[in-house]
């Protein structure tokens, strides 16, 4: 279709020549314009052609082109707002564009470069922005300007982290006095509640893996989760030539009180954690509930780590999820429906 009607497209006719050249009165004053916005000792190339009929400027240093032609321009632009199906997540340092299983960046520096580009040009007139993997297609009513940029997934990957950071200092802000409510009502939440410390526990930076034992309609043998961590982790200095790393396992309860029921707290009788820690001799053993821990229950996790038979014992409770929450709202958004601001 594009052999076939390429004329059309590209603004050709039948009837006039093709005439090309690096050296015309307007192309002069339109490449100095260009020069002067991005300085005098870029390298470049510049023609101009006629039928189809175009300004063209390529710079070597800056990475970009850019077309003077109101036919092709006119036309992208149309395509542009027609097909435009994505939606826009305004970052950091880019817009994140999102279409259907496609994500690209679209960095603020560079749309800034396009449209002053343009505007030293003339040219006011909005504009519309094409990403692609690596480069950036912006289109104006009389320019279109093709920028190279790492648009692709490392740079998705890099400016969700901003996103992220951004997200956690504006819920320390406006969220930081709010209280969770917990809505875990069955044991089907409850399961859920491992899978939502399982994901907490993988962004510590002291724990290497973690794994869930068995699904939740089938017994663990007092294991919810196994997760392979560094038993010096807590080792305020290490000595020239001594490790830093040493890898443990550790075994994982998590014990929930559902919504409606009495109690308030996770007592002794609710864990079993002296036969468990016989039963499997495990590095350390960690607790997470989701409320909190009786005073019973906290003296003897206290006493069991006093006695150093493992390397570490240590527990969560319903504050220490919650901080990690406010911290983690990426998370947080997808266990809403077991826990979320009051």
């Amino acid at each position: 279709m594009f052999h076939m009607y390429q004329g059309n497209i590209l603004g050709a006719v039948g009837y006039c020549p093709e005439d090309f050249s690096f050296d015309s009165p307007e192309l002069n004053v339109w490449k100095n314009k260009i020069r002067g916005y991005i300085g005098e000792n870029e390298s470049y190339v510049a023609n101009v052609r006629m039928n189809p009929y175009w300004l063209f400027f390529r710079s070597f240093s800056s990475e970009f082109s850019i077309f003077k032609s109101t036919h092709i321009s006119g036309l992208l632009k149309k395509l542009a707002i027609k097909n435009d199906s994505a939606q826009m997540i305004k970052g950091v340092a880019s817009n994140v564009e999102v279409t259907k299983d496609i994500r690209t960046t679209i960095p603020f520096n560079d749309e800034e470069f396009a449209k002053d580009l343009v505007a030293a040009l003339g040219d006011t007139s909005n504009m519309e922005v094409i990403s692609q993997e690596n480069q950036l297609v912006f289109i104006s009513d009389h320019h279109v300007v093709i920028k190279y940029s790492n648009c692709g997934l490392e740079s998705v990957s890099e400016e969700r982290e901003l996103i992220r950071l951004r997200q956690q200092k504006e819920i320390s802000l406006l969220f930081g006095d709010k209280n969770f409510e917990w809505n875990i009502i069955d044991r089907q939440a409850s399961g859920e509640f491992e899978d939502l410390v399982l994901e907490l526990l993988n962004r510590e930076p002291w724990v290497f893996s973690v794994k869930k034992v068995a699904p939740t309609n089938q017994a663990d043998n007092g294991r919810d989760l196994i997760c392979e961590y560094n038993m010096l982790h807590n080792e305020s200095r290490v000595s020239k030539g001594t490790e830093s790393v040493q890898i443990g396992k550790m075994i994982v309860q998590c014990k929930t009180n559902l919504k409606h029921s009495n109690k308030s707290s996770i007592g002794k009788s609710d864990v079993d954690m002296p036969s468990t820690i016989f039963d499997y001799r495990p590095d350390g053993y960690m607790l997470v509930v989701n409320t909190q821990t009786t005073r019973d229950l906290t003296e003897m996790l206290e006493r069991q780590r006093d006695r150093k038979e493992q390397n570490t014992i240590i527990w969560w409770n319903a504050f220490d999820i919650e901080d990690r929450l406010r911290k983690y709202p990426d998370i947080l958004a997808r266990y809403r429906h077991i826990v979320d601001y009051a």
